[in-house]
């Protein structure tokens, strides 16, 4: 039987391991590289590998360093200590064994290795140190470990993304009381400029933004925060409202959330709601609701609320809009209407569900064109003769 079948196998009796060479159970490898070590520590095989390392007379670095990495991330806790006792290095240049184990939540293996000396501080190559792997994935007995060791709550990745971030969006309820019984600012905002708060409106995180809310994430007046700008894209509710999360979106108005909060490019969340490609009709019902201006207007092109709908195509959303009072006459930055932005879509459909809800057939842009004139350079010439008739049935009545 080839050695590396013997090591699948757990045959452990030197007569059946030994071949010509003992260091054969490092060197000799498969046509996929795989040293019977290797093949041994795929399936845990402890009392294989602690033979071996016995009677090789040397330890290969680079496979017990390879042997220890696969241990770390398969909470092989017994194959670990074996290749610790044999002298194995806790870190190689790159992948790291503590921020191994504590991705997968390894609480034992990370304790293990801790003891031994590794460095609960240590990165990856990509800069995410174990407590943000731990957090981020949820694992909370490994979280504790890390942080009874003594990680930093504070420290940040390459990225800039603090650890409470990184569990808003990921972790359970029971990772964020630790957090928030370790960390001293909880508000604070990430790398990326976003709040807590923010990252888990944007994820949907329904649990975790009531949890925040009620933990006292806004430390002054309940809601003071909750309206807090990240950047340029706006508050929570702009997050909540872009994804359509409807039960976060409640939360949050509950908690005060400003409905008519601008953005530095005058966005409010209902233009985040009505802009996305997401089924969002039941923010903007929300939204409407909580008594948002469905008249407020962006800054770059002075677009309103159901100018904004017709250019995202939802039929769903204009009649929404006009049936709560949207003006249909009302002009963007360039002096045209809603109407114009249908027929600039060379969208028939919307263009015929405006005129329905009463859009101005004979509305002229500021230069003073006309939709039939807009149509028709556009080559939409059927589009303009359908307007025209329109135009026509308007003006006479009586012939229709």
């Amino acid at each position: 039987m080839p050695i590396h079948c013997r090591a699948i196998s757990n045959q452990t009796n030197p007569s059946q391991l030994l071949i010509t060479n003992d260091a054969e159970l490092y060197t000799k490898a498969t046509s996929k590289g795989w040293t019977p070590l290797e093949f041994a520590a795929e399936n845990n095989l402890k009392t294989s590998i602690q033979w071996g390392l016995k009677h090789t007379g040397y330890v290969s670095a680079k496979s017990s360093a390879s042997l220890l990495q696969y241990a770390a991330e398969h909470g092989y806790e017994d194959l670990a200590q074996v290749l610790i006792n044999a002298g194995t290095e806790l870190e190689t240049k790159s992948r790291l064994q503590v921020y191994l184990a504590s991705a997968e939540g390894h609480a034992a293996t990370i304790k293990l290795l801790l003891r031994s000396g590794a460095r609960f501080e240590a990165r990856e190559e990509a800069g995410l140190s174990p407590l943000c792997w731990a957090f981020q994935k949820g694992h909370e007995t490994a979280v504790r470990v890390l942080l009874e060791a003594g990680a930093d709550l504070s420290a940040t990745t390459f990225e800039g993304r603090i650890a409470l971030s990184q569990a808003s969006q990921r972790s359970s309820e029971g990772t964020m009381q630790l957090l928030l019984d370790n960390i001293a600012e909880i508000d604070s905002n990430d790398g990326s400029g976003w709040t807590t708060l923010q990252m888990a409106s944007r994820m949907g995180r329904v649990s975790i933004t009531r949890f925040l809310l009620e933990a006292g994430v806004n430390q002054d007046a309940r809601g003071a925060k909750v309206n807090e700008q990240g950047e340029d894209w706006g508050t929570p509710l702009h997050f909540s409202c872009h994804n359509g999360h409807e039960s976060v979106i409640k939360i949050l108005l509950q908690a005060g959330a400003d409905p008519n909060s601008a953005n530095v490019h005058h966005e409010t969340p209902l233009h985040k709601a009505i802009k996305s490609l997401l089924d969002t009709k039941a923010a903007v019902e929300l939204l409407i609701e909580a008594r948002a201006d469905i008249e407020i207007a962006n800054d770059y092109e002075a677009m309103a609320a159901l100018f904004l709908a017709v250019r995202a195509g939802s039929a769903a959303k204009i009649k929404l809009l006009v049936e709560t009072g949207a003006n249909l006459e009302a002009k963007s930055s360039q002096g045209f209407t809603p109407l114009f932005e249908a027929v600039d879509r060379k969208d028939k459909s919307l263009v015929k569900l405006l005129l329905d809800l009463g859009a101005d057939v004979e509305a002229k842009s500021d230069r003073g064109k006309s939709v039939v004139a807009l149509a028709s350079h556009l080559h939409q010439h059927e589009l303009a003769r359908f307007l025209r008739v329109v135009k026509s049935k308007r003006r006479n009545p009586s012939i229709m």
